[in-house]
């Protein structure tokens, strides 16, 4: 409602005539009604606001991609208009542009308070009063914040994307909103002004005061402030919207934002900016507003045999309530409301063993979880979408259909009938048919199971492809290195109606890891935990090995391996990653802040982290390492219980760093929890499980015997002597470099010596010479300056789907990538530095980024002086990169070596939508299998 104002005539009649001699006016003649520098990096409300996670607003690597950093703001009259301009901290990223949409901002907003002097106005603000916040979501059912009385306002403006509206009451009633007004936006400068005609507010003097901030605009209204960061919603502040929902506040000279922002010291009053031509250096504040604990008490923390009980309980209600009620399947996530998001053939086969150790606990009714299971079993026979089988990845809740998002409106690629997928679902089947032995739950297991044909996705080097689609047929990528398909091989060999031959357990490589000491294990290339538990959820490995390796040891090893690395990254980055230590760890796949698919597979190497914990890593690692495990569930509740433990268990994932704690639940994170909680209590899944005569038999045929190895270790003294056969050291040398501009078109190169890589150099996945050429050739070269580096690549099928904000990975697609090992041979030299380069994003430009190494994230941020160009050639391209020889840490000088090695990423799928991964095979100068994991193996240049 209108206010009345305070009467201060005399000051104001002062502060008129002191305005009118005081006008500032810019060197090019523009004069301002105020300039006010605000403070870099303040975009957090009252102190403590944190940015939402999704890919929109932050990179991969978590640096703000877009921002509502006001740094600079001026006010000034030009052609009829009042001009309000915002300069940002950074360019503009327009993520939503689009033809209706007025302006090129999409998540900026601001509002605009003006008091014209006249008694009277207002104090409320607009738009239902969402902001500052929201009447009716404060519990405490008072406003956020409201103007101060003595600037109550006549006009208010509300500005972004998608137009200007100005406002004549809070309520917009009786005619109170006109669209008026306009946008300029300079995006590369981070410039927004927003332009008010003087027609309708009047021209602007002495006696106006403005409120301004800036915030979120979110389907018209403010993007909430909740008490932690979400995937759209800001973090900081309290759940309920209690709180103002201003991300940056321009505030009068002596003021701070922090101090007018503390809604803990009571109702927010936002004061106003007289317009009285001065400039003056805002300054930060002392934060007041205290963060909300995650911390449970001691108290609220049961003894450990009840959290680990609970784990179970809490995990099978999750799959008790996440069935569909006519076919049984699983969702796959609880982010989306059922039949809106896809169920998973995986999750569902963790689901039916789970509802199995339901009704084994007697937490469940035998007789409904015998119902579930059957009419589960009978929707899998006679329902879900199948191949020869094989079932979709993804499929929808209530009919079985194959996943296709566009059929129901929505983004994405429809799914791949999934070899992996299938296996865990058939464990789970398999499991339900063992427990239920002698009905037809047994039966109809029994059918699923025969059905599969697991020659058709043999590939021709005996390994299992990943999967099959209708549109491409058999998907590039095989099974083809150590991993969680185990018992997907097991499955396919014991099978005793179209099995696939014993030796496809050979045809996958073996990599080591910790090569020479004790805890030398076999490993999984992302290095991910999840790969080393998946098929120990169901297949007893434990007092038993084959030729390679006892794979119950193994897991332990890369378990402690993964421990290790965490500790490690923790001790060399102090303060920075807050959650890693001794007692939090496991880096394993999930869900991931500021993924653009909001999943990332984080495994234990250099790159593979950023301080997001999935805890589910450390829970089903309970059978493999019980007192470290049970350490870091206590330390997960001590510390951040408060948010991650839920209705059903440990949420999906969090990251203290930004403020992020998923509340959220995956079927296959809440089910390997499940299912190795419930081993380690009573070995209750691996004894069902193993009764099956089909994986036994299968054991038997690829060699497995009894017994540990002796000294506890994990791999075969014979396999080990295989691997670690001398590999054939590479060698090459650097010329020293003429005066060289890095163009992309290699017209300097006539000197530098050249390696080739061929086909021949395959070390991961397959070139498929009759329907395209892939090779190349690199070299070096130096001076005082750079490392030049150039590669020509023939390339017939040539892939760019990759754009310009999406660069990390990017062996997903057509790359090329230089390992170097600067301290291989130099004491001191820098940590290993990874350069990987698309020749062209989907804008036609060279992109690069640093991965898996010392310091990954896009060149652009991590190692802005380097100099990268890329030509287009009548076979393919060419590459040409400088790398300042400060970020290898070396003096450069004749004789000087470092490791180096160069690979060719390759794919042949012309219509790879934007971001797909869709590599189809790897060449190496070094043909050594993980190449790019070991470093030991790489060749050496010479700067000649």
């Amino acid at each position: 409602m209108p206010v009345v104002k305070r009467s201060m005539a005399i000051l104001l009649c002062m502060a008129g005539v002191l305005a009118g001699v005081l006008i500032l006016v810019h060197q090019t003649g523009q004069r301002y009604l105020i300039h006010i520098y605000d403070p870099l990096g303040d975009d957090y409300g009252p102190g403590t606001y944190t940015y939402p996670v999704d890919y929109t607003f932050r990179l991969e690597n978590f640096g703000k991609r877009e921002t509502f950093d006001i740094v600079e703001f001026k006010v000034y009259q030009r052609n009829g208009n009042v001009v309000f301009e915002y300069r940002l901290a950074q360019p503009i990223v327009d993520p939503w542009a689009s033809p209706l949409k007025a302006y090129s901002i999409s998540l900026q907003a601001v509002d605009i308070y003006i008091d014209n002097g006249r008694e009277g106005g207002y104090v409320d603000t607009v738009f239902d009063k969402t902001v500052p916040g929201n009447l009716v979501m404060n519990p405490e059912g008072r406003i956020n914040a409201t103007i101060s009385p003595d600037s109550a306002w006549e006009y208010a403006v509300r500005a972004h994307g998608w137009g200007v509206n100005i406002f004549l009451n809070p309520t917009c009633e009786n005619g109170g909103k006109i669209t008026a007004g306009s946008i300029e936006v300079e995006k590369e400068k981070g410039i927004i002004r927003v332009l008010v005609p003087t027609r309708i507010v009047g021209k602007p003097d002495s006696k106006w005061r403005i409120v301004t901030y800036m915030f979120s605009i979110d389907y018209g209204n403010a993007r909430v402030v909740d008490s932690h960061a979400s995937g759209w919603n800001f973090g900081g502040g309290r759940d309920g919207n209690s709180d103002p929902n201003i991300i940056d506040l321009l505030v009068p000279e002596g003021m701070t934002q922090e101090e007018i922002l503390n809604f803990e010291d009571g109702p927010v009053v936002l004061p106003g900016i007289r317009l009285d031509s001065r400039t003056y250096r805002s300054r930060q504040g002392e934060v007041g507003v205290k963060p909300v604990s995650t911390a449970m008490s001691p108290d609220e923390i049961p003894p450990m045999e009840n959290i680990l009980n609970e784990i179970v309980r809490r995990g099978v209600m999750y799959f008790w309530d996440m069935a569909d009620n006519s076919t049984g399947l699983v969702r796959d996530t609880t982010k989306y409301p059922n039949d809106e998001f896809p169920a998973s053939a995986a999750a569902t086969g963790f689901g039916l063993t789970s509802i199995v150790i339901g009704a084994h606990r007697g937490w469940l009714d035998n007789q409904a979880v015998y119902d579930r299971v059957l009419k589960t079993l009978r929707s899998l026979r006679d329902v879900v979408a199948q191949q020869n089988g094989f079932f979709y990845h993804f499929v929808r809740m209530s009919t079985g259909e194959r996943w296709e998002p566009a059929k129901l409106g929505k983004p994405g690629e429809p799914s791949e009938l999934s070899t992996i997928d299938t296996a865990l679902l058939l464990a789970g089947v398999l499991t339900a048919g063992e427990y239920y032995k002698g009905t037809e739950v047994e039966t109809l297991a029994k059918e699923i199971y025969e059905r599969v044909d697991w020659r058709w996705m043999l590939a021709d080097d005996n390994t299992i492809y990943h999967g099959w689609t209708p549109e491409r047929g058999f998907l590039p990528h095989k099974w083809e290195y150590y991993s969680e398909a185990m018992v997907l091989y097991l499955l396919a060999i014991g099978s005793p109606t179209h099995p696939a031959p014993p030796s496809s357990w050979d045809a996958w490589e073996r990599p080591l890891a910790n090569i020479g000491t004790k805890r030398m294990y076999i490993m999984s290339p992302p290095e991910s935990l999840f790969t080393y538990q998946y098929s120990h959820a169901w297949v007893d490995f434990r007092n038993k090995h084959d030729r390679y390796a006892d794979y119950w040891q193994n897991s332990i090893n890369a378990i402690y391996n993964n421990r290790n690395f965490v500790i490690w990254v923790a001790i060399n980055n102090p303060g920075r990653y807050q959650a890693f230590g001794e007692d939090i760890w496991g880096l394993t796949a999930g869900d991931a802040p500021c993924a653009r698919t909001g999943y990332k597979n984080y495994g234990a190497y250099l790159g593979g982290y950023d301080g997001t914990v999935h805890p589910y890593g450390m829970v089903a690692s309970l059978p493999f390492t019980p007192e470290l495990s049970m350490r870091g569930i206590r330390a997960l509740l001590e510390r951040y219980g408060r948010e991650i433990w839920r209705e059903y268990g440990f949420t999906s994932g969090f990251n203290p760093d930004i403020d992020w704690y998923s509340r959220d639940y995956t079927g296959i994170d809440v089910g390997i929890q499940v299912l190795m909680v419930q081993n380690y209590l009573d070995n209750f899944v691996w004894d069902t499980f193993m009764r099956n005569q089909y994986i036994r038999r299968a054991m038997q045929l690829v060699g497995f015997m009894e017994g540990r190895l002796e000294n506890e270790r994990a791999v075969t003294p014979e396999y080990e002597r295989e691997y670690l056969k001398p590999v054939e050291l590479k060698e090459t040398t650097a010329v020293r470099a003429p005066a060289v501009v890095v163009d992309g078109s290699l017209s300097e190169w006539t000197n530098a010596v050249f390696q080739y890589v061929g086909p021949q150099e395959t070390v991961l996945g397959s070139v498929r010479p009759d329907i395209e050429n892939v090779s190349g050739r690199f070299s070096a070269m130096w001076d005082q300056k750079f490392l030049y580096l150039a590669c020509d690549v023939t390339d017939t099928i040539l892939v760019s789907n990759i754009e310009p904000d999406d660069i990390h990975s990017l062996y997903r697609t057509d790359s090329v990538e230089f390992y170097i090992q600067p301290d291989r041979f130099v004491p001191g030299g820098a940590g290993i530095f990874k350069i990987a380069v698309i020749p062209f994003d989907t804008k036609g430009r060279p992109q690069a980024c640093r991965h898996e190494d010392a310091n990954p994230g896009p060149i652009s941020m991590v190692a802005p002086d380097v100099k990268l160009a890329s030509s287009r050639t009548r076979t393919g391209y060419t590459i040409e990169i400088a790398i300042p020889w400060k970020y290898l840490g070396i003096e450069p000088s004749e004789g000087v070596k470092v490791g180096l090695n160069f690979t060719i990423q390759n794919t042949y799928i012309a219509d790879a939508a934007p971001g797909e991964y869709v590599r189809t095979a790897m060449l190496s100068w070094v043909r050594v299998p993980v190449v790019w994991a070991r470093p030991s193996t790489w060749g050496v240049l010479t700067l000649a």
